[in-house]
């Protein structure tokens, strides 16, 4: 499975491509900076599966050659993706705005954030590849934000996670924002102060990046969870700006931390603003999708989107589609 970045700037498809070799090294990589390069491999790759990144500005014709009826071409095999300026991507966006089929790999922004790129990346790799998932490799001192939108409850992903940055050694601390009957991950709370009560502290006092170990607990399975909220309503109730708030305290408190530490913060349920406004205090978000081609994927994909545009430059995003086949049967590996 390759990666094919056509465009004439060799230090952009350099510094493109050795981004994407290192999150995917999975995948080969490669460029071609003008016409008789990328003959040379189309010639040799043509029936490989491949998604083309190209800048139609310096290859026109690539919708003509790789739509044509050449011997030897597997027109399946073949994803085209252009770089474009910004305002053609809101052009194309505001076409496809009414389409509840449309194709989120068509387009992406040339000089945008390489996240956009990377999202495309996986979600292409997904279609073509669907009994594989994308590994989650948790990165020492970092908060990821795990976002299910599927509707499917499947623990899968966080667990695993959560045993990855165990084993790595890393204190591994992990936050659910969900009712408290999807808390499938989450063991008896001992006694101490849970969330509903750092929430309601935080309300209307100053609390220390500090004070916040005060409200989580060891688990059997070697992380820490943060005690569970008394009422499900305590979360669902809570403002986007005490999250924001809770989030910035945990993010000062691994920043400032000596021990390697990685935070993950399992949303499901929660209103879409509360959890745009983590977001874009994470070092990385993945979105789990719904399995079915229906109006709940296509309305999932349109509220990714949303979320994905609001992320700075330094929040990495990926698209994690679910398996139907799997569904509830994840939700206890």
């Amino acid at each position: 499975m390759n990666i094919l970045l056509l465009d004439k700037e060799t230090e952009y498809t350099r510094q493109l491509g050795c981004r994407v070799a290192e999150q995917f090294p999975h995948l080969a990589v490669y460029a071609c900076h003008d016409s008789r390069a990328f003959e040379t491999y189309f010639a040799d790759h043509k029936g490989s599966q491949s998604l083309c990144l190209y800048n139609p500005a310096d290859f026109p014709d690539m919708e003509r050659l790789v739509g044509s009826e050449q011997p030897g071409i597997n027109h399946g095999n073949w994803k085209l993706c252009r770089l474009v300026s910004r305002g053609r991507i809101n052009r194309d966006q505001s076409a496809q705005a009414d389409s509840a089929h449309a194709d989120p790999i068509t387009a992406v922004e040339r000089a945008g954030d390489y996240s956009r790129i990377a999202v495309i990346i996986e979600h292409w790799y997904k279609q073509v590849n669907p009994q594989n998932d994308l590994e989650i490799v948790p990165q020492a001192n970092t908060i990821m934000l795990y976002l299910d939108l599927s509707g499917l409850c499947c623990d899968r992903y966080v667990s695993q996670s959560l045993t990855k940055a165990y084993q790595k050694g890393y204190r591994t601390l992990y936050l659910p924002l969900m009712p408290l009957y999807h808390m499938r991950l989450v063991e008896k709370p001992d006694k101490g102060s849970c969330l509903s009560d750092l929430l309601l502290k935080m309300s209307g006092e100053i609390i220390t990046a500090e004070q916040i170990s005060h409200y989580w607990q060891a688990t059997s399975r070697g992380w820490y969870q943060f005690r569970p909220p008394a009422f499900s309503d305590d979360l669902l109730s809570c403002s986007a700006g005490l999250f924001r708030k809770l989030i910035s305290l945990i993010k000062t408190r691994v920043i400032n931390d000596t021990e390697a530490s990685f935070v993950l913060l399992d949303c499901r349920n929660m209103p879409f603003d509360c959890m745009c406004q983590m977001a874009v205090l994470c070092n990385h978000v993945f979105i789990r999708l719904p399995a079915e081609s229906d109006y709940a994927l296509a309305s999932a994909e349109k509220e990714a989107a949303r979320l994905i545009n609001q992320l700075p430059a330094a929040c990495a995003a990926s698209l994690i589609a679910s398996d139907s086949k799997r569904g509830y049967a994840d939700a206890y590996q």
